[in-house]
C-alpha cells in the first residue's frame, strides 16, 4: 500500500511554508493469531529484533484469541521487503519455539 505524506516546514521568521508532497512512503502488515499468551510471547521476542523499524500491536479477539499485528513503513520498497523477511524469519523460529514448547508440556 502507498502513503501520500506531506511536510510542513517552519521559515526563517517562525512562521509555517507548506513543502507538499513527499515521496510516497511504502506499508506492509502482517497479522497472526493465536491464543493471548502464544500473541504476547511473539510480540515480546519481536520487538528485541529491531524495534524502530515496525509497529507491533496485539489485539484482543476474545478471551481465548488474540491477533498480533506487525506493520513497517519504508521510503524504499526494498527495505520494507528486507524488514518483512527479517520478521517472517522471527516469526517463524519464534513460532517453531512455541510448538516446541507445547508439544513437550
Amino acid at each position: 500500500m502507498r502513503t501520500p505524506s506531506h511536510r510542513i516546514l517552519q521559515n526563517d521568521e517562525g512562521s509555517e511554508v507548506y513543502q507538499g508532497a513527499m515521496p510516497e512512503d511504502f506499508s506492509a502488515t502482517l497479522s497472526w493469531r493465536g491464543t493471548p499468551e502464544e500473541v504476547r510471547i511473539l510480540a515480546t521476542s519481536l520487538r528485541i529484533d529491531d524495534p524502530e523499524a515496525f509497529v507491533v500491536e496485539s489485539v484482543m479477539i476474545s478471551d481465548d484469541s488474540a491477533e498480533l499485528r506487525l506493520t513497517v513503513i519504508s521510503g524504499n520498497p526494498g527495505r520494507l521487503r528486507a524488514t518483512m523477511d527479517d520478521l517472517m524469519a522471527c516469526l517463524s523460529a519464534a513460532e517453531a519455539m512455541l510448538e516446541t514448547t507445547y508439544s513437550e508440556g
